[in-house]
């Protein structure tokens, strides 16, 4: 076994730090851009705040009325929500799972429940 070298030790760190392998407890809870949580987290954390603020403001009705619908109109198995903008509108994009086992991707407006669209697998 080869003794403890403080140097090589020091070494190392200094090439790990260099090669982003490590990172100063500081740091640790930041993302490559210095903005805070890991890049992963990011943009739901972004995405959640403008739905919360379109919520607020009113420009979006609530998730609970948006299925309360797309149950009433799509019986089945909903099993996956996601809100997004596009072209300045905000959509919900409801996953379904009909009782016939089918797929079903139902985008619905957020602002007056209106189903835009329906894709089924």
């Amino acid at each position: 076994m080869m003794p403890f070298d403080r140097r090589t030790l020091i070494a190392g760190i200094v090439a790990a730090a260099g090669l982003g392998f490590w990172r100063p407890p500081a740091y640790a809870d930041r993302d490559r851009h210095g903005r805070e949580g890991h890049d992963d987290d990011h943009h739901d954390d972004v995405d959640h705040r403008a739905a919360a603020r379109a919520r607020e403001a009113g420009e979006i009705v609530s998730l609970s009325e948006i299925l309360e619908h797309v149950q009433r109109t799509h019986p089945g198995e909903i099993v996956g929500v996601e809100l997004e903008r596009k072209k300045g509108r905000w959509l919900y994009e409801i996953k379904l799972v009909s009782p016939e086992n089918r797929l079903f991707e139902i985008y619905v407006d957020a602002s007056d429940k209106t189903i835009v669209k329906i894709k089924g697998k």
